[in-house]
Order: structure tokens, then sequence, then C-alpha cells
């Protein structure tokens, strides 16, 4: 894989320009709001036009430092990629497992924040205690740590792991992941996901137990949630969040 060529948007469809600019917006807005991980953890968006391929940052990059140019298109069917190529090999297995076995996901978000770090190290794994919660009934699957994804099997093994109406993917002692078709639909369930997180482990640390909403409720405010994604597209959200990285984050669109 050539590296050297660094791309533009005279250079790229408009299509995949557009989703380079909004992955490129993602990163900074995760660096924004204290998700990343030094040089670590990744965001990917299949390529528009070529569901084969996929966009991420280039190993040595921090979030903050990500630009649309900058991502790195990677085949699915491609060669294991090790450092040289600047891509993180855990990376490549973590993402492709998922986008290789589901085509109705673009784009996956995986990080190591301490409460998705602290959540996915709980027994009694994501409960439901909140409105935004429930936007998550019946659609979290659980996969046990078996050390630094990056074996010819743990694909398959990921793959396996994420049930097909799941976009959610809690690794055990490890971290999360979401997925979704659109980078805005990923990004804001992660949010969602890690304010539950957080609420979640306030609400543990009494010793009393928490109040759990019942699964009618949670299935039927699911439905609430899912159908206001459907009408929007989360459009506004996105908007707003991009307004945001332009005022603290600019650059992200070079």
């Amino acid at each position: 894989m050539t590296t050297s060529h660094i791309p533009t948007a005279h250079d790229l469809t408009t299509a995949e320009w557009a989703a380079r600019v909004d992955l490129a917006a993602a990163y900074r807005a995760a660096s924004y709001f204290g998700w990343n991980d030094t040089i670590y953890n990744h965001f990917t968006c299949r390529v528009p036009g070529q569901p084969e391929c996929f966009l991420v940052k280039r190993h040595g990059h921090t979030f903050d430092e990500v630009t649309a140019s900058s991502l790195v298109k990677i085949d699915l069917n491609g060669r294991a990629l090790s450092f040289d190529d600047d891509v993180n090999p855990a990376a490549f297995a973590i993402h492709t497992a998922i986008l290789s076995t589901r085509p109705d996901v673009n784009v996956t978000l995986h990080l190591h924040t301490p409460v998705g770090i602290a959540l996915s190290a709980r027994p009694e794994g994501f409960l439901f205690l909140n409105q935004e919660a429930a936007f998550f009934f019946d659609r979290i699957s659980y996969f046990h740590f078996n050390g630094i994804e990056e074996r010819p099997d743990e694909a398959a093994l990921l793959a396996a792991a994420l049930a097909p109406h799941h976009h959610t993917l809690i690794l055990r002692n490890h971290g999360v992941a979401v997925a979704s078709s659109t980078v805005q639909g990923a990004f804001t369930r992660m949010q969602y996901l890690l304010l539950c997180a957080q609420a979640q482990l306030l609400a543990c640390s009494a010793a009393t137990p928490p109040i759990e909403i019942d699964a009618k409720v949670c299935c039927f405010t699911r439905d609430q949630f899912e159908a206001q994604e459907r009408q929007t597209a989360l459009i506004p959200d996105w908007k707003a969040l991009r307004r945001l990285v332009d005022r603290h984050l600019p650059g992200y669109a070079d």
C-alpha cells in the first residue's frame, strides 16, 4: 500500500471526501470530549461506492491531529497490516470483524475511556437506569477478553459476537465499540453509551441497588429513540457537533 500521495478533495469523489471530513470531525470531537487514548483507539468509515474499503486514522496520529486527507484507505480483503503501514493491526481486526459481516454498518467506533472500561469489567453488565439507556435495550452484545485482537481468528470471533440486530459491543475488561450506518449515528450512540456508563457507575456506588426501568418501558422508549433517528438522521445533532469542532479544533477538513 502506497502512502506517499496525500489525497485532496480534487482526487476523490464528492461522497468519499464528505465521508473523510465527517470521520475526521468525529475524531476531533472525541478528542474535545477527552475520549482519546494517546495514539490508540480508532474510528472507521466504509468508503462510499467502495464497500470493501474503509478509512481509518494513521496509527501515529492522535485524535486531534486527524484530517480528511490524512486518513488511510484499507482494503477489507487485503493482506494483514503491520505498523510499517502506520495502521494498528488490532484496529484492522476489530473493525473489519464488523464491517465485513454487517453490510448495514458503515461506521464503527472503538474506545478505551475510563468509564467504558469500568463498565466492561462490571459483572452485571449494562443496566437500564435512565431513558438514554433504553436506547440500548436488546441492542448490546458482549465479547470476553482474549488478549489484544490481532490474531487471524480474532476477527471471526468478534464478528460472531455482535448479534445481527445489535449495534453496541461491550468488550469485557477492555472497552466499548458501537456501529451505525452513519458517522453521526455512531457518534451519538457512543455519547449515550458513555453517559449511561458514568451514570450507572455513580448509581451503583451506593449500598442500595439502583432502580431499573421495566423491560416493556425500555422497549417502548428504544423504539421512540429509533423513530427519531430515522426521522432526523441525527443531522441537527451532527451539525451542532461540527460547529463545536470548528470553534475548538479547526482544520479537520484539510
